[in-house]
């Protein structure tokens, strides 16, 4: 038994977009507060924020309550401009304090929809979204593609979600927890994915383009299940045979060995073929007869859900000159941000609405790094 994998190894040029990003507050910045007289569910907020966009130097900060939404969120801006968002959960009452932990502010689609959906169309527009959701529980999502969180991302889209909790999400299709499909820049971290479920990508689906990017990092992903366990190529539940006819009448023949071949085509190149044994039960001793065959359990099979081939595939080798340089500036840029730190831990103690232009240029500048290394990362 064989299995084939082709691939195509060439050159991908890919372009880096700048985003503007906000991580302190202005003077022109605007809070919605939820709940609220005015803004009494967080789709009414959302939609006073993305009513106008906010410009380069400002943003809009959705303060959330702890308590549970059941509301199916829709983030759909359509005016040309740039617009910095902070969707932030976790607050007190009177929003004078806060806590990131998701389990505190829950939105819950209440099984009639998506929980939240990130629009943006595929034909380039004068749109840029500059986006960051944190401390919320998505739970309660039911839809046939992104059931807890639905993102279409053009490349003007930048969003981060981190310290969310995707649980319980279901779908018939695609992505339980999340599907992005992504032009932009997407990142999930510091999260927990569990108990989601879909035909494929129960935790995640994800599909990145040619100018797009994602980052996928410290998250916990637990019980995420295919609706479908025969999806799995490799174990098909009870279908999955070791035994094959031989041509002895009332015979069998017992699976010994499996090899996957890989023919790689490189761009000018001869094609290679490349071949690993996947499972050995006689050994190669016995296979070159200077050996006893092992004895081979046919009550237990080849191939559990429990064991994996990874594949590790790169398009070519690295350029040690190249990356000399970017490990002296990630030093440099590590340097500036240690001697930041003790500055902005006093300053991340005050409340945001006294903060000074100082604290302000403290925390922008500490940003402006962080999103550097990260980059150069």
């Amino acid at each position: 038994m064989r299995g084939k994998i082709r691939v195509w190894m060439g050159m991908f040029v890919s372009f880096l977009m700048v985003f503007a990003y906000v991580g302190a507050a202005s003077s022109a910045d605007i809070y919605y507060d939820v709940p609220s007289e005015a803004y009494p569910t967080i789709q009414s907020a959302i939609d006073a924020a993305i009513s106008s966009p906010t410009g380069v130097d400002n943003a809009a900060y959705i303060r959330v309550a702890q308590g549970t939404y059941q509301e199916n969120l829709t983030i759909d801006p359509d005016l040309d401009g740039i617009y910095n968002i902070f969707l932030q959960g976790g607050y007190s009452s009177d929003f004078t304090s806060r806590t990131v932990d998701p389990s505190n502010t829950v939105i819950d689609g209440g099984n009639s929809g998506r929980a939240m959906f990130i629009n943006s169309p595929y034909e380039e527009n004068g749109v840029q979204l500059s986006m960051r959701i944190e401390g919320f529980t998505i739970t309660g999502g039911n839809d046939s593609f992104g059931s807890g969180v639905r993102v279409k991302a053009q490349h003007r889209y930048t969003i981060v979600f981190d310290h969310m909790m995707f649980e319980n999400n279901e779908g018939s299709s695609l992505g339980g927890g999340l599907w992005i499909s992504c032009y932009g820049e997407i990142t999930v971290q510091n999260s927990t994915i569990k108990e989601n479920k879909s035909q494929f990508g129960a935790g995640i689906k994800m599909e990145v383009y040619s100018q797009g990017y994602a980052k996928v990092a410290n998250n916990i992903f637990e019980n995420n299940n295919d609706n479908d366990p025969s999806n799995n190529h490799i174990i098909q539940g009870k279908s999955y045979q070791e035994f094959f006819s031989s041509l002895i009448p009332m015979a069998n023949s017992t699976l010994t060995k499996l090899t996957l071949e890989m023919e790689v085509d490189d761009p000018g190149k001869e094609p290679e073929v490349r071949s690993r044994d996947l499972l050995d039960r006689v050994g190669y001793a016995a296979r070159h007869g200077t050996a006893k065959p092992k004895p081979v359990d046919t009550q237990k099979p080849a191939i559990t859900e429990f064991e994996q081939t990874t594949l590790f595939i790169t398009p070519g080798l690295i350029s040690w000159g190249g990356v000399e340089p970017l490990q002296e500036a990630l030093r440099n840029l590590s340097e500036q941000a240690n001697v930041l730190a003790s500055k902005v831990d006093a300053v991340m103690e005050k409340d945001p609405a006294q903060w000074t232009a100082e604290d302000k240029n403290i925390v922008k500048e500490r940003t402006n790094i962080s999103c550097s290394i990260e980059r150069l990362g």
